[in-house]
């Protein structure tokens, strides 16, 4: 009677143990994209206007914040750097809530040609209770030859949330950015 059973329930058994290399060999043809490790690395300070301005801007003086950054790009290889750029950057605080901004980037890139970025941002930035939304809107502009430039415009949202007593706090930020020099940059979003 069991030798009667068996081989019909045998095979269901054995297609059940073999689906999942049938289903891998079946993958294996699928491009795949190319993955590659790299280093960022920088070096930042943030300050008020020297202070010889202090008479001249007045109370204005202590809602600006100046910026500069040097950071280095590596390909694959540490030593087989890829990008080494410097920033400058403006801030003014108008609010508890809004800032606005503008930044300048030139960026030496090994084995290809420099480029340089000009930006000017607003940042929402509100907190409810351990709540922390914040907004960036962000227009930028690659010049990448010196006929060609390229136009952005980035928005970020991010939320975070502050435990008490915690010194890791959860937070989960998307950014969109939308290429607005060409006449189809408007309907492609990208996301990060």
């Amino acid at each position: 009677m069991v030798r009667k059973y068996l081989p019909g329930r045998l095979v269901p058994m054995v297609l059940a143990a073999l689906a999942p290399i049938l289903a891998h060999t079946q993958d294996m043809d699928r491009p795949r994209p190319v993955t590659t490790q790299e280093l960022w690395a920088s070096f930042s300070v943030k300050g008020r206007p020297p202070v010889f301005l202090k008479d001249m801007l007045g109370d204005r003086y202590k809602r600006i914040l100046l910026s500069g950054e040097v950071g280095y790009r590596s390909a694959d290889n540490f030593f087989a750097g890829r990008q080494i750029y410097t920033d400058l950057g403006v801030r003014y605080k108008v609010n508890r809530w809004l800032a606005a901004g503008a930044e300048y980037r030139y960026a030496a890139r090994i084995s290809r040609a420099d480029r340089q970025r000009t930006a000017m941002r607003l940042h929402l930035n509100r907190s409810w209770g351990r709540f922390d939304l914040d907004h960036r809107l962000i227009w930028q502009r690659n010049h990448l030859d010196r006929d060609r430039t390229r136009t952005l415009v980035r928005n970020r949202i991010r939320v975070a949330y502050d435990f008490r007593s915690w010194k890791l706090d959860p937070e989960l930020s998307v950014e969109f950015f939308t290429r607005t020099d060409l006449p189809r940059g408007w309907t492609h979003i990208g996301t990060r």
